[in-house]
């Protein structure tokens, strides 16, 4: 049994183990690639199968069928997996071309085989939204008409709106500007979906059940009268309230659980105290926090909406680095010791290069590289030798965020100054090294085109009051050409919030596991320890 016991949970690590290698692997190839050569490959399937298969039979031999909880947690999992299985068995999924006025009743497929709808669609209207002061789509809404013999229904489908009729699901796929064509994403899966959903909803039903259950350790754990406010433990007194004998220390911290624990908790601790000092080099020329907050409180039009710079500086630095934050410096030092202090930050080793290739042709041995790293001797751009390479992934990473830099620092990258073409009133957002239309008054032109200048300037010659004056009004310029389109201080305060509290989701997710994993070691010998391991097959 124990041999069994082993090639079960070795089947459950190797399977997790591939789900991650498709979830990382979906971010780089995409969605689509990894469901059609992993996630519906027969070996993949197959895998599954043993897997369901062992734990059914372990389920019965250690007749956990008899303990309800336990059993209904398997059971909710066997729900889910049998619901993913009936979806990709009998789904139906394709795509319909549909334009304005025009009625269909058939869409194809992914292998492109014509499928009949039971029904027809008429395509009533097509709009695209964008974002408050900008010319970026921030969202596709298709309003259709279903006509199903003598009944109509209409609906709204959009990016974050499924329109649902007879078990088909329709979601908005893309539109075609030149000819008018609008593509709908059709999805026919009437058992799978309710499977899966049965699956979940039985699983957070048991998951609240398994806790508050009176035989549960949660609720053993409520009831000990060391955590009841007012309340001490059998056998002790005001003096030594926690049985304590003096000079000796609680069972507690003799434990060799509290000891590994204690041991990796300083080791991880004093990893986070070293990573501000992981490099040798010397330290380059920087704003002040809050010098450089300052500066970021600016807004940009970044990614198609208009956002504080705050957060294209957070982009920029996980982008080119892999970190928000570099040697101790916040991502808005960062950004602007790259605008203001060029000179120093070339010589910084903080851009992450991947791949044996790239480092070899850029020189370096470690996983980072300076900007002057990709600089020859001959002051020419090393890349450019191997242009053929440019469409391999880590070449072309490293390319990327060198123009990322080099379009940074030549002003070319920071839309900071909005303008309402006197033609159409359309609303454009420029940069200080951007060619400005013709119509733009000559007290406009000038103030784009110096006032970065000049923020420079007092910079250099720590000017800061000047400093201050000169970005409180390029503010006020935003908002003044922005009008009632400029986002308002709740939302921007709302974003700085995400921005703050975003960079401590890794050390939450560590913490988080470590306590699981804390838990399962603690209660190895009780029933627990299964719910808590599928309770981690889940999350995964």
């Amino acid at each position: 049994m124990l041999l069994f016991k082993k090639i079960l949970f070795s089947a459950i690590i190797f399977l997790l183990i591939l789900l991650a290698g498709a979830t990382v692997a979906s971010k780089i190839y995409g969605q689509e690639f990894i469901e059609t050569t992993i996630y519906s490959s027969p070996f993949f399937i197959a895998v599954w199968f043993v897997v369901a298969l062992l734990s059914s039979f372990y389920i019965k031999h250690r007749r956990l069928h008899k303990r309800q909880m336990i059993f209904m947690i398997h059971f909710s999992f066997a729900v889910i997996l049998f619901g993913a299985l009936v979806t990709w068995k009998t789904a139906v999924r394709g795509t319909l071309i549909i334009e304005k006025g025009i009625t269909v009743n058939e869409f194809y497929t992914d292998n492109e085989k014509p499928e009949t709808l039971p029904f027809s669609v008429t395509l009533e209207s097509f709009d695209i939204e964008k974002y408050p002061g900008t010319n970026s789509p921030s969202d596709y809404i298709s309003k259709i008409r279903i006509q199903d013999n003598d009944k109509f229904a209409e609906g709204k489908i959009s990016m974050n709106n499924i329109f649902s009729y007879k078990d088909y699901r329709f979601y908005q796929g893309g539109y075609d500007d030149k000819s008018g064509l609008v593509c709908l994403l059709v999805s026919y899966d009437p058992f799978g979906i309710f499977l899966t959903y049965l699956g979940y909803l039985t699983f957070i039903v048991v998951f609240l059940l398994f806790f508050f259950s009176s035989k549960s350790h949660f609720r053993q754990l409520l009831k000990s009268p060391v955590l009841r406010n007012g309340n001490e433990p059998a056998g002790s007194d005001k003096e030594n309230p926690h049985g304590v004998e003096p000079g000796k220390s609680p069972e507690i911290l003799k434990s060799p659980v509290f000891s590994s624990v204690l041991k990796k908790s300083v080791l991880l601790l004093l990893l986070f105290a070293a990573s501000p000092f992981s490099y040798a080099s010397e330290a380059p020329k920087v704003l002040s926090r809050e010098q450089a907050a300052e500066f970021c409180e600016i807004t940009v039009l970044y990614n198609g909406r208009i956002m504080p710079l705050e957060t294209f500086a957070r982009d920029f630095t996980i982008k080119i680095y892999g970190k928000a934050g570099y040697n101790g410096y916040t991502p808005e030092q960062v950004m602007t010791g790259w605008m203001f202090y060029y000179q120093s930050w070339k010589k910084q080793p903080v851009i992450k290069i991947k791949g044996g290739e790239v480092k070899k042709h850029l020189g370096i041995t470690g996983n980072y590289a300076s900007y002057n790293d990709y600089i020859s001797s001959l002051n020419e751009y090393k890349l450019s030798s191997v242009s053929n390479l440019l469409t391999k992934r880590d070449f072309a990473a490293a390319d990327e965020k060198f123009n990322l830099i080099k379009s940074l620092c030549s002003g070319h990258l920071l839309k900071m100054f909005p303008h309402i073409d006197s033609v159409d009133s359309s609303l454009c957002w420029y940069s200080a090294a951007d060619m400005l239309p013709s119509d733009i008054s000559d007290e406009k032109w000038y103030f784009i085109k110096k006032s970065m200048d000049y923020v420079h300037e007092s910079v250099i010659m720590k000017d800061f009051t000047t400093y201050s004056g000169i970005v409180e009004k390029i503010k006020k310029y935003q908002r003044k050409e922005v009008g009632s389109a400029f986002p308002s201080e709740t939302m921007i305060g709302t974003e700085k919030l995400y921005n703050k509290f975003s960079s401590l989701f890794p050390l939450g997710i560590i913490l988080f596991a470590g306590g699981v994993l804390f838990l399962i070691y603690y209660y190895k010998k009780s029933s627990i320890k299964g719910f808590m391991y599928l309770l981690m097959l889940k999350m995964v």
